[in-house]
């Protein structure tokens, strides 16, 4: 189902439409921090996919941004609301395969872990340095709350910190 009760702060994201391997779906970012598709023209849904791998107690990501189409791909970033008092400290950047039927939630960031297997789940970019660093950045991607722009193979999504990252 839809997220209903399950909304973690607030249903801020956009859908928006994709066009894989000619078919149109139409791709909607939901409050609980699951990617659905559905059939634009009955409402059926394609696929689901929980970006949350693993749901923790406070500050949660999910999606405030619109989710960008590129051929069979789907390119988002995860954040939170720009109102939250104590945002999570890192987030990820994700890209995830279109063509997927069902559930094809992955099970961690990981794109390789073997538990992602028919996932959606292409590559994530971002969490913590691991490691963490004695000085500096602790994070590989912060939050946000921006739509990426694409271009030329390039990928541009900036974090709220005003960090901009080309991918």
């Amino acid at each position: 189902g839809l997220p209903g009760d399950r909304i973690i702060e607030g249903q801020w994201a956009n859908p928006g439409l994709a066009m894989v391997n000619g078919k149109p779906q139409v791709i909607f970012p939901g409050g609980d921090g699951v990617i659905y598709s559905f059939e634009p023209d009955t409402g059926k849904p394609m696929w689901k996919c929980d970006c949350n791998p693993v749901r923790v107690k406070g500050p949660t990501n999910y999606f405030v941004a619109t989710p960008v189409s590129v051929g069979d791909r789907i390119y988002i970033g995860m954040g939170v609301g720009p109102d939250l008092d104590t945002p999570p400290r890192s987030s990820y950047f994700l890209c995830l395969d279109a063509t997927k039927q069902g559930d094809v939630s992955f099970k961690s960031y990981d794109a390789k872990d073997p538990a992602n297997k028919g996932s959606a789940l292409v590559w994530a970019f971002g969490g913590p340095v691991n490691p963490p660093p004695a000085k500096g950045r602790k994070e590989n991607f912060g939050y946000t709350i921006s739509t990426a722009a694409i271009h030329d193979g390039l990928i541009y999504i900036p974090e709220v910190t005003g960090y901009l990252h080309c991918l």
